[in-house]
């Protein structure tokens, strides 16, 4: 077993070796938009790829590094690109996606003709050589396929076809042979005439027969409902396909990294176990992330991602471990600096650098010339200046335990007393917050003299099986009890006034803020709800109907008997006990069967029909989509605020 603090004493360097300076650009900076919504650099390291979003319009600007020349590849189509770029093969290749109408489009540029062409409809996509690459696509039957493509002549060749509705691969980098797959089983519920299509994680191997067969030890997740520390999540394959990495809850309550032996089918040792950090397979935002990086010059294991309060990778390897402390110490200390790509003689490295008071900056580290060159900033539309810090804080809980909590203090505030204070609730059981993540919502609020407070509640992953149950089990109420825990605290510490706080909710934490607001009626002098759900508890009986199909244990059932028993989390109840003015805000995007506009359309009038003070505005556009929208709809938001709590002071910066 390697413990955590033997993994960091393979990473020491000599205390001696020189820190390059940080330089000027050197590489022309091509970049000048919205938006950076993706980045690459090919295996030699020759060329630099970026998609980009500007005027609503996404693209990508290819640069050869060693001529200066830049090209902008328009699209082939109106619509957005899907899962960003990638190089195919040395150097040759740029492949990408694009959504067209209901599908998406594969598509492949060729640097040297500088021609696109199509490619297979593609689920997924590996690289493995200069001349080919391996395919996840559909076959004419409608199955996920594994195809080895040939992009000069722009071919398939079938190779296996995957269990029905596979979703995700892990594969022998070199000799292209798929190894293991993660499926996802169908299972219908629901009486209308679509009916909807739920997903069971299952995870399968090739048989020496070439058969694929599931393996029962994984056999136990529901995929984006399982509860994180009872089931076993496989996070990836080493090179040679014989051993599958997995985390598990581990004894110190938090999950860690094992070792799977393929061939014997038993699980062999502890990779990394450590009670500061999980080991989860999905970041803050709940997207999927590569939890265990190989090298693809000597298939070396090089580093392992875990979360703790934040996010992070141990390296475990000696090189990567130097190059990480190089970054550490040359950009600036308050910011993350995470290697996220390199070339494959490891000599060039992009890092993205950035803070809670930083979108953003991508940087080239050149291991051979010692340099450090800014590439491009994320949301270069963004004033850095404006930007406001957190305040970390661990608020003590009324059962004895600790909760970590975010507090960004207005601009120019710097010692945080009397502040006016909205409170954002998190998205129970699959959200979390980073203290250094980025979120222009939480600028706007403290731009306009707000403290703005995120809480790490008792059902979010990340801070171990206790801090994760004690949520799930009482069906929300803790949640409801943190809040008020944190609040007591914070105005007994004189650092928020108890006359000036407001409570925001977004998306299905709308149901929760209105609860929160209902358990202190009077207490509060505001609501805004950002794409409300109002019908929590019907979200979560559906999804208790059809894992009980399953037949098995779900922290849901868990929920929904407590929310049945308690009458502070009915849904009539929690709109009944609301007492201060609402703010709605709908978009017509979709959230589930309905559009967010629908949900705000229908907990504006059940409010109006209680006679309660209740506003309803619309937008016709998601965030992600107008960020002129974006910022019209939260002025509009403090302007609400202004209205129901008086102006607070600004203390302009000197």
């Amino acid at each position: 077993m390697l413990q955590l603090t033997a993994l960091i004493a393979l990473a020491e360097t000599n205390e001696n070796e020189p820190v390059p300076e940080l330089l000027e650009p050197t590489v022309k900076n091509i970049f000048s938009s919205e938006r950076v919504l993706d980045i690459n650099i090919s295996r030699t390291g020759r060329y630099l790829a970026v998609l980009k979003r500007q005027d609503q319009q996404e693209y990508i600007l290819l640069q050869n590094l060693e001529s200066g020349e830049v090209r902008r590849i328009e699209p082939v189509s109106n619509e957005e690109i899907s899962g960003g770029i990638t190089f195919a093969g040395t150097d040759g290749h740029l492949f990408y996606t694009q959504h067209k109408k209901l599908r998406n489009t594969s598509l492949v540029y060729n640097i040297e003709s500088r021609k696109i062409k199509g490619a297979p409809d593609i689920h997924d996509f590996w690289d493995t050589n200069a001349e080919q690459a391996i395919l996840v696509s559909s076959n004419p039957m409608g199955y996920p396929a594994i195809r080895h493509h040939n992009f000069e002549t722009n071919r398939s060749k079938l190779v296996q076809t995957l269990p029905e509705n596979a979703i995700a691969i892990f594969y022998e980098s070199y000799s292209g042979l798929a190894k293991v797959v993660i499926t996802a089983a169908r299972l219908e519920s629901g009486r209308s005439a679509k009916r909807e299509k739920r997903a069971r994680e299952r995870t399968h191997v090739l048989d020496e027969n070439n058969k694929w067969q599931p393996i029962p030890f994984f056999d136990n997740a529901i995929l984006g409902y399982q509860n994180v520390y009872d089931t076993k999540d496989p996070v990836g394959l080493s090179p040679d396909g014989k051993t599958l990495y997995f985390s598990k809850l581990n004894s110190y309550g938090t999950r860690g990294l094992y070792t799977f032996n393929l061939d014997t089918m038993e699980e062999e040792h502890e990779v990394l176990v450590d009670p500061r950090f999980d080991v989860i397979p999905v970041d803050s935002n709940n997207e999927n992330v590569e939890v265990v990086r190989f090298s693809t010059k000597d298939d070396r294991l090089l580093g392992i991602r875990a979360n703790g309060t934040y996010d992070k990778t141990i390296w475990v390897d000696s090189l990567f471990s130097s190059v990480q402390k190089i970054v550490d110490e040359t950009l600036p200390r308050r910011n993350l600096n995470r290697i996220i790509l390199w070339t494959q003689d490891e000599t060039k490295f992009i890092v993205n650098s950035y803070s809670d008071v930083n979108p953003g900056i991508y940087y080239l580290f050149d291991s051979e010339k010692g340099t450090i060159n800014s590439l491009e900033e994320r949301l270069p539309e963004v004033d850095n200046d404006l930007l406001t810090q957190n305040m970390i804080l661990n608020i003590p809980l009324r059962d004895g335990s600790e909760m970590l909590a975010y507090l960004r203090l207005p601009r120019g505030v710097e010692k945080s007393e009397d502040l006016s204070c909205i409170v954002s609730l998190p998205y129970f059981f699959e959200r979390r917050f980073n203290w250094n993540e980025i979120d222009l919502v939480d600028h706007a609020y403290a731009g306009s003299g707000f403290g703005y407070l995120r809480l790490n509640v008792t059902g979010t992953p990340g801070f171990g099986r206790s801090h994760f149950e004690k949520g799930y089990k009482e069906g929300g109420i803790s949640i409801l009890e943190n809040v008020e825990d944190a609040l007591d605290y914070l105005i007994k510490k004189k650092i928020i006034r108890p006359d000036r706080i407001a409570l925001e909710g977004r998306g299905y934490s709308s149901f929760y803020t209105l609860a929160a607001a209902s358990r202190r009626p009077n207490f509060y002098q505001g609501i805004i709800l950002h794409d409300p759900i109002a019908g929590l508890k019907e979200y979560f009986m559906d999804r208790v109907q059809w894992e009980k199909k399953l037949k098995r244990w779900s922290f849901l059932e868990e929920i929904n008997k407590s929310m049945a028993s308690e009458p502070s989390l009915k849904l009539k109840s929690v709109i009944d006990g609301v007492e201060v003015p609402v703010a709605i805000f709908g978009l017509k995007s979709r959230v589930g069967r309905h559009s967010s506009e629908e949900y705000a359309n229908e907990l504006y009038r059940a409010l109006k029909r209680r006679k309660r003070d209740v506003e309803l505005y619309k937008f016709s556009d998601p965030i992600e989509k107008n960020v002129e929208g974006v910022i019209h709809e939260y002025e509009t938001a403090i302007e609400f605020l202004q209205k129901q709590m008086g102006e607070p002071e600004i203390n302009e910066p000197n």
